[in-house]
């Protein structure tokens, strides 16, 4: 992944475009507006290499089409594998930061944008279960699919997984903003750069200080992740903390140039 690109375009958007983030602009701003100005270059820059497929715009994903379920996300990470598609990873959403009723955007939105890709990822963890028939039932609560849920500047990460016969468990694991001032830059980045480390150790890594297992199935050639051993929560505080050091070091020499 590119995090000096993700770095530096944050920083450019406040030297450069300082007015995106005025009072004034962000009452105007739609769901689309998010998805262009600020979470769609930072998502597309961080996941940019051909290990994924990021399909924005709501799209409706294969098994969730196969199931006749009609549930079309703003945004699905899709792991790939030689060009071909191996698993929808993750399911995200994208809505105006959360107010009262009687403005915009409600509650009740939130809620069911939330609802609609719980069960959109339902699905995806059914579809990849029943593609890797191999797996011991031992195994199978240690298979975890990310959900994102966008708010204006703020995201919040949550997890799912089958831990026993019909019965699937929703964690919050983390929590980030897109930082909207000039101080909060460089903490603000190390935010984001360990929240979107975090749902790429959901796809591809494993949980932090884990090794993944990587399964072939029998049936097919795709190749697919399993994590041992999930941990009942997740630090992403210190989520591959050193490798992005240097990069957060780097932003005083940016920030002065």
């Amino acid at each position: 992944m590119d995090n000096k690109l993700t770095l530096l375009y944050s920083l450019c958007m406040h030297i450069d475009k300082p007015h995106l983030f005025s009072k004034a602009s962000r009452k105007e701003y739609s769901e689309f507006d998010y998805q262009i100005k600020f979470w769609g270059v930072i998502f597309e820059a961080f996941f940019y290499n051909d290990d994924y497929m990021l399909h924005w715009g709501d799209t409706v994903s294969k098994p969730c089409k196969r199931n006749n379920l009609r549930f079309k996300a703003d945004l699905r990470i899709v792991v790939m594998s030689k060009d071909e598609d191996v698993v929808d990873g993750t399911t995200a959403e994208v809505a105006k930061k959360a107010q009262p009723f009687y403005f915009n955007t409600s509650p009740k939105k939130l809620f069911m944008d939330k609802l609609k890709s719980v069960l959109g990822t339902k699905c995806h963890v059914n579809n990849f279960l029943s593609s890797v028939p191999f797996i011991p039932a031992k195994d199978i609560k240690n298979v975890v699919f990310p959900i994102v849920q966008i708010m204006g500047f703020d995201v919040h990460i949550y997890s799912l997984q089958l831990v026993n016969r019909s019965l699937y468990v929703l964690q919050d694991l983390d929590s980030f903003s897109f930082p909207t001032n000039y101080t909060s830059l460089k903490h603000g980045l190390a935010k984001v750069i360990n929240g979107l480390s975090c749902i790429e150790s959901l796809l591809v890594f494993g949980f932090s200080g884990l090794v993944p297992i990587l399964r072939q199935s029998e049936q097919s050639s795709s190749q697919v992740f399993v994590l041992e051993h999930t941990p009942p929560f997740l630090d992403s505080s210190n989520l591959r903390l050193e490798h992005h050091r240097s990069l957060l070091e780097s932003f005083d020499f940016y920030s002065e140039h």
